[in-house]
């Protein structure tokens, strides 16, 4: 008389009617698609009961513990003109404008306004202690432009242990949210004569900006099809190159003001 385990059996075939996807059992060479075929047991054979049930615990296994096996076959049949590669590729732009808009606006944006830069950092040295020498603001300048490449290196050795213990989404949300935080206080810093609000802004940006940079691309790599991986991750170089062009066109006189709004002491 042949049975079929009952716990087992209704787990697996609940799993694949409900989420009716294809999964590929490698060791036993069966297709599993909307249904399982389980191996039937004979109670007057323990020897084939100890096989066959060996047989459905490693199916168990399978679509328990290794769903990405299930989406495998579906996700290599999403194209790009697909209206599911259409919706992963938006995504990817979103994804990809919010991560580097803070890093590439507050990178160019510097280097673009550069009179109105060495004016507030006079100003804001004026109305605290005394007008600063012609050598003094380059200085400053140079430090304030070399610091995002020194927060740059802290954060690439800080990038890879927070995605592997914390996953990819916190570390992209959490750098996401401080980079934004950042690039309030920079905001905040030129409505008053604090330039140091500014530099540490500066600073945490550049720190958070590697993280967010390898969350996302880990993140597009894995929501992506192998048939355009390679498509999805360059949106994130296009993506920087183009929100670069806006820092720069944004720290202009025209487009933005002419000046901070914190004026200071001229006298």
């Amino acid at each position: 008389m042949y049975v079929v385990e009952p716990n087992l059996s209704l787990h697996i075939l609940h799993y694949a009617k409900k989420h009716r996807r294809i999964a590929l059992c490698r060791r036993e060479n069966r297709v599993i698609r909307n249904h399982v075929e389980l191996p039937l047991l004979d109670k007057t054979d323990p020897a084939s009961r100890i096989q066959a049930y060996g047989r459905m615990t490693r199916i168990h296994t399978l679509v328990s513990h290794r769903p990405s096996n299930l989406l495998n076959c579906e996700m290599e049949n999403i194209t790009l003109c697909s209206i599911t590669g259409i919706r992963l590729f938006i995504i990817g732009c979103i994804l990809t404008s919010i991560t580097n808009f803070p890093a590439a606006f507050t990178h160019t944006s510097v280097n673009s306004a550069v009179l109105k830069i060495e004016e507030y950092l006079n100003n804001s040295f004026s109305g605290r202690f005394r007008p600063l020498e012609t050598h003094e603001i380059s200085l400053i300048k140079s430090g304030i432009n070399t610091i995002w490449y020194v927060g740059q290196v802290v954060g690439a050795f800080l990038s890879p242990y927070i995605c592997d213990n914390w996953g990819r989404k916190p570390a992209y949300v959490i750098s996401t949210v401080v980079m934004a935080a950042a690039c309030g206080m920079q905001m905040i810093a030129s409505l008053t004569s604090f330039a140091e609000i500014f530099v540490i802004g500066r600073v945490i940006t550049s720190v958070f900006s590697p993280l967010s940079d390898a969350a996302l691309i880990l993140y597009l790599q894995e929501i992506s099809p192998s048939s355009y991986r390679g498509t999805m991750s360059s949106l994130f170089s296009t993506g920087y190159a183009i929100m670069c062009l806006i820092g720069m066109l944004l720290g202009h006189e025209d487009i933005l003001g002419k000046a901070t709004s914190y004026s200071g002491n001229t006298q």
